[in-house]
């Protein structure tokens, strides 16, 4: 048995966006894409998935499960009701700490700084601060750390993962927490508590989509890369977690995980394993899941990008695979 399982960031009206450089997919071409997918493949739930791994029923060939990660106010306003009237359960993926303490996680505070200025902007920032904080925090150098960080990947060129990967992990949490917060201030410029509230759903929300039927799952509390964090600090962020997540209104026998940039280890697995996780989804892998070769708490995704936006199109390299 497989499942395509396609995996979703921002989806808005960027017509009417103050920041249309965020690499997202407009809701016109949400519906154009869940109209392709409509013609080629059979939508599931994440509860069916749970069911075929457990060996409760089988799933087609053709199988495909959409998730959608960070809980993004686009998500309920947009989203939501385009899956609701199609029949469509989807998954929805939350970082506890975003909703419960209106805080911007730095991943996100990353994408609107590189939405708001130009990378060579950014970069030139980085050096200077860098410069300013190397002793306070026991700094490399910044040609060390951009000797170290920067090569291209996926749709990003070698700058733009640079500074992806020096403030998403490289530098200690603290500096990290400084540096972030001053090049969003210089670059944003706007409160954080305010932006939070316009960028992520409310708790209300999050309860309303668990009670109408879409999944809630766990994207850490504080979307650290997991992998980079030692066993006790792994088994504190997913406690916390799974802590507001009960809070959310979710089923916590059929609780899933998807992980904050993919990142996971044996730690991990250990640990879901523990608190009984039904199934997790990784990104060093992307391809279509299959549930007979997968381990089910990595399970691959494919990107939206990876398929049409166009209702019409014929079936593209991975859809064939499915059809055959």
């Amino acid at each position: 048995m497989t499942v395509t399982v396609v995996m979703y960031h921002y989806v808005r009206d960027f017509k009417n966006t103050r920041y249309p450089k965020i690499k997202g997919l407009d809701v016109a071409d949400f519906k154009e894409q869940l109209q392709y997918f409509s013609r080629f493949y059979q939508f599931i739930s994440t509860q069916d998935l749970i069911d075929a791994l457990n060996g409760k029923i089988k799933i087609p060939k053709n199988s495909i499960l959409l998730t959608f990660d960070d809980a993004y106010q686009d998500h309920y306003r947009y989203v939501y009701p385009i899956l609701k009237e199609m029949g469509i359960t989807g998954a929805f993926y939350t970082s506890s700490r975003a909703i419960y303490e209106h805080q911007i996680l730095d991943v996100n505070k990353i994408h609107f700084v590189l939405a708001s200025a130009e990378v060579s902007e950014i970069i030139s920032e980085l050096k200077e601060v860098l410069r300013l904080y190397k002793n306070q925090f026991k700094l490399d150098s910044f040609e060390s750390y951009y000797e170290r960080l920067s090569s291209e990947f996926l749709y990003d060129d070698k700058d733009t993962m640079f500074i992806k990967r020096l403030l998403q992990y490289e530098l200690p949490v603290m500096a990290r927490a400084e540096i972030l917060d001053a090049l969003f201030q210089k670059f944003v410029g706007v409160s954080e508590s305010v932006f939070s509230e316009e960028l992520y759903m409310t708790l209300d929300q999050v309860r309303h989509m668990s009670k109408d039927g879409m999944h809630i799952g766990s994207h850490g509390h504080n979307h650290y890369w997991l992998n980079k964090l030692s066993a006790e600090q792994q088994v504190e962020e997913i406690r916390q977690s799974l802590s507001y997540l009960r809070d959310m209104s979710v089923d916590m026998e059929n609780w899933t995980i998807c992980y904050p940039y993919g990142g996971y280890n044996q730690d991990t697995l250990r640990v879901l394993e523990q608190y009984n996780c039904q199934l997790g989804f990784a990104d060093d892998a992307i391809d279509i899941a299959d549930l007979a070769r997968d381990n089910r708490f990595a399970l691959p995704r494919l990107d939206t990008n990876d398929f049409p936006c166009d209702a019409t199109a014929p079936p593209n390299v991975w859809t064939q695979q499915v059809l055959i």
